[in-house]
C-alpha cells in the first residue's frame, strides 16, 4: 500500500478522533455540571434530592439542538444507587428522535418488574467507575432502555472520594458513518472502523455491514484511534473502483 493511502488511513483516524472528542466534550459538561448541582455535601449528611437536578435538563436539550456539536441520540447523567435521596435508582436522560424531536427517557426502574432497566450491570455504566476514565462501548442494543442500536460514550462522576455515577451519551452509528464515510472512502480502498472486538462501527463499503464482525485476514494498513478503542482498516482488494 502506498504511503499516500496510508496517509489517507492516518486521516481517517485522526477524524475520527476528533468527532469522540466532541462528543465527550458534551458528555464532560453534563459532568461539570452534576458536580456543580449535587457534589457539595449537605448539611446534617443528607444526600441529594431528585429535585436539585431540574436545571440539568434544560441544559441536556439546549445541548442536544446546538446543530454545530453532533447529532446524539441522548444525552444526560446516571445516578448511582443510592445518591439520591428519595430516588434509589434514577437517570436525569434526554432522548433525541431520529425526527429531531426530545423527550425524557423513562425507562422502568424498578428491581422487582419484568421490565426492570439494571442499568448497573451495563459495561458503559461500570467500566469508567472501575478504570476511572472515559468508556466507549458498542454498537449494541440497549434492552429496556431505548431500546435502540447505539454507541454509548461515558465519564466516571466522583466528588471527594464518592460515587456519583457516570455522564454519557449515546450516539446512532448511521450519525457516525455520515460523518467519518467521507474520510475512509478518501482511503481509496475497502476501509471499516472497527471496535476491540473487531466490530464494525462504520463500513465504506457494502462488503461488510455495520454490526457484524470482522473475519477478514487481508488487511493491508491498521491505524489505532486515540480517543476511542477503535481501529481504521483498509484492505488492498477494493471494491470501491
Amino acid at each position: 500500500m502506498d504511503e499516500l493511502r496510508r496517509s489517507a488511513i492516518r486521516r481517517a483516524s485522526d477524524s475520527v478522533d476528533s468527532y469522540v472528542d466532541a462528543v465527550f466534550a458534551m458528555v464532560e459538561q453534563v459532568r461539570a455540571e452534576v458536580l456543580d448541582l449535587i457534589a457539595v455535601a449537605p448539611p446534617q449528611g443528607q444526600a441529594p434530592l431528585r429535585s436539585d437536578l431540574d436545571p440539568l435538563e434544560p441544559s441536556l436539550r439546549a445541548a442536544l439542538e446546538d446543530s454545530t456539536r453532533p447529532r446524539l441520540a441522548g444525552l444526560g447523567y446516571i445516578a448511582a444507587v443510592d445518591v439520591l435521596r428519595d430516588r434509589p435508582r434514577w437517570l436525569e436522560w434526554v432522548r433525541r428522535a431520529e425526527d429531531g424531536s426530545l423527550s425524557r427517557l423513562e425507562p422502568d426502574l424498578d428491581p422487582e418488574s419484568f421490565g426492570f432497566y439494571d442499568f448497573t450491570a451495563a459495561d458503559w455504566f461500570r467500566q469508567p467507575l472501575a478504570r476511572q476514565e472515559r468508556s466507549v462501548v458498542g454498537p449494541y442494543v440497549d434492552f429496556a432502555g431505548t431500546d435502540e442500536y447505539v454507541v454509548t460514550f461515558t465519564v466516571p462522576i466522583v466528588s471527594h472520594g464518592v460515587v456519583l455515577g457516570v455522564a454519557g451519551a449515546d450516539l446512532r452509528p448511521g450519525e457516525l458513518a455520515d460523518a467519518m464515510m467521507s474520510p475512509l472512502c478518501a482511503i481509496g480502498a475497502d476501509a471499516v472502523l472497527v471496535n476491540a472486538d473487531g466490530r464494525i462501527v462504520v463500513s465504506n463499503t457494502s462488503r461488510w455491514q455495520v454490526g457484524s464482525l470482522l473475519r477478514e485476514p487481508l488487511v493491508a494498513a491498521r491505524e489505532d484511534c486515540q480517543e476511542a478503542p477503535w481501529s481504521v482498516l483498509a484492505f488492498e482488494e477494493s471494491l470501491l473502483g
